[in-house]
C-alpha cells in the first residue's frame, strides 16, 4: 500500500495498533508472532489525504448586479457582468461630452468615402465596401472612457478612447495609437500608426451641426472626408444606477 489511491503515503508515518499476545507461548513463538503481526499491518490514510478527498470543489464566484453596480470586480469576469455594468463619466467634461454626442446614430450623407480611405492605406475591395455601406454608430462615455463601435451589413469595428491619453486600438487589423482631446465642443482624434513602414496621420473631428447632426471630418494629408450622422432612437432604455 505504498502509494495508496494515488496519494503517495509512503511518506505517512504508519500508525499500527499493539498486537495481542498469548502470554501462554514460549519466548520463541511470542517474537514470531510479534513479526507476523508487523508484517502484516495495514497503513491507514493520513488525515491530509482524508481532508484532500472531502474537500468540496468550488468555483470562482462572481460578481451580483449589485457588486457591478458599485464598481466591484469578481475572479473571473464573464460577459453577462460586462453586459450589466454602467458607469457614469467620471468628469464634467465627460459628462458633456456623453450629453452630445452619446446615443446612436446613422449615416445619412457624406463626401467620397472611397477616396479618404485609398489615402490612408485601405484596400481597393475594403474601402469599396466600406464606401457603398450606411453604416450606423454607437457612442457612449463610461468612467473615463470614451467608447465608439460601428455596425454596418458589411463591417463592424469597435474604437476605444481616453481623454489626452493615447491609446492603442486595433483598426481593419492596423495598430493605431489614438490621442483624444475636447475643446470648444469638438472631440478631436489624432491616429498614428503603430506599423513599421506606415507613416501617415489621420485625423477626425467630431461636432454637432446647427440641424443637430453628428459630423465627422476625417482628413489624411490633402484629402478631406465630411461624413454627417442623423440621431436614431435608443433601441434598450437601460435601468438607472443603483445608488
Amino acid at each position: 500500500m505504498e502509494d495508496l489511491l494515488g496519494l503517495g503515503l509512503d511518506s505517512v508515518s504508519p500508525v499500527t495498533a499493539a498486537p495481542q499476545v498469548n502470554t501462554n507461548l514460549a519466548p520463541s513463538q511470542t517474537e514470531s508472532l510479534k513479526e507476523t503481526s508487523a508484517a502484516t499491518t495495514v497503513e491507514p490514510p493520513s488525515s491530509v489525504a482524508t481532508e484532500t478527498l472531502s474537500q468540496p470543489q468550488t468555483t470562482p464566484a462572481t460578481a451580483s448586479p449589485t457588486d457591478i453596480a458599485a464598481g466591484k470586480t469578481a475572479t473571473k469576469p464573464n460577459s453577462e457582468m460586462f453586459t450589466l455594468k454602467q458607469e457614469e463619466p467620471s468628469t464634467e467634461v465627460l459628462k458633456e461630452i456623453q450629453a452630445k454626442f452619446g446615443g446612436r446614430w446613422k449615416l445619412v450623407r457624406s463626401d467620397p468615402y472611397a477616396e479618404y480611405l485609398k489615402a490612408a492605406g485601405v484596400g481597393f475591395f475594403t474601402r469599396t465596401l466600406a464606401g457603398n455601406s450606411v453604416p450606423e454608430q454607437v457612442f457612449s462615455v463610461r468612467g473615463d472612457q470614451i467608447y465608439v463601435s460601428f455596425h454596418s451589413t458589411l463591417h463592424n469595428q469597435n474604437y476605444v478612447y481616453q481623454l489626452e491619453t493615447a491609446v492603442e486600438n486595433l483598426v481593419e487589423k492596423s495598430r493605431q495609437s489614438v490621442f483624444a482631446s475636447y475643446k470648444d465642443g469638438k472631440l478631436i482624434l489624432l491616429l498614428t500608426s503603430l506599423e513599421e513602414g506606415w507613416n501617415k496621420t489621420q485625423g477626425v473631428e467630431r461636432f454637432i451641426n446647427d440641424l443637430g447632426e453628428h459630423v465627422m471630418i476625417h482628413t489624411c494629408g490633402n484629402v478631406v472626408c465630411r461624413r454627417y450622422f442623423t440621431r436614431l432612437p435608443d433601441l434598450v432604455t437601460l435601468p438607472p444606477l443603483a445608488q
